[in-house]
């Protein structure tokens, strides 16, 4: 029986086994070399090569190409230039897909974003962003709704929020993926001054790192007036 119990865990758990189960590995990784043969580490877990999507030339010089969303189009990536899927990141989106109106994406992936044949239902509701793309979802931007008014016709992007002006309140405001960016002196303060080092009191007055330093006297010792 314990032998039993030991072929089964191992079963369970060894890629291309006569077990027929799962061939990818149920293990993390960081780069190809922490799995076996035949598999790929994709996204920190070893996959195998046929089932990761796409395929792999390997060491002969060709492209890698994966489709990470299941869609049958491989994403177009810097190793795959021949992918054809946009967003390779939206099951929605690849050159398959209808154009919908409103949401500011590209679903078809023609380069063009709710042309004029796109298609929505009466009453359906749209996730929308009317701002720059590359802020969407990054920061305080969100998406807002638009409801389909008719085949083809969209209302407005209503509660979606763009970017604004930076302020120093430990959000990104303006949607760049940096907070308070230009706004916090040394010591992490809303502040563009800068503090200053007090000696004599073994603190770090202006947060580099050092106290008292380029002090003009020993503070342990009188200093003279002036």
């Amino acid at each position: 029986m314990g032998n039993l119990r030991g072929w089964i865990a191992a079963c369970a758990v060894v890629a291309l086994s006569a077990c027929g189960g799962s061939k990818t590995p149920s293990r993390a990784c960081e780069t190809a070399s922490d799995c076996g043969e035949g598999f790929r580490c994709l996204d920190n877990v070893c996959v195998a090569i046929s089932d990761s999507g796409g395929t792999d030339a390997g060491a002969d010089g060709g492209e890698i190409c994966r489709d990470i969303d299941r869609d049958g189009f491989n994403g177009r990536t810097d190793l795959c230039p021949s992918g054809n899927d946009c967003d390779d990141s939206a099951e929605g989106s690849n050159p398959d897909a209808d154009e919908l109106c409103g949401d500011g994406l590209d679903n078809d992936c023609d380069g063009e974003t709710d042309e004029p044949d796109c298609e929505c239902s009466t009453g359906q509701r749209i996730s929308c962003y009317t701002s720059d793309p590359a802020t969407r979802s990054v920061g305080a931007c969100r998406n807002g709704i638009a409801v389909c008014t008719g085949p083809g016709m969209v209302g407005d992007c209503v509660g979606e929020a763009g970017p604004s002006d930076e302020t120093c309140d430990l959000i990104d405001n303006d949607c760049d993926g940096n907070v308070d960016e230009g706004l916090r002196n040394a010591c992490g303060e809303c502040s563009d001054v800068e503090p200053t080092e007090m000696c004599g009191n073994e603190i770090d007055d202006d947060c580099d790192g050092m106290a008292d330093e380029d002090c003009e006297c020993d503070y342990r010792c009188m200093c003279p007036d002036g």
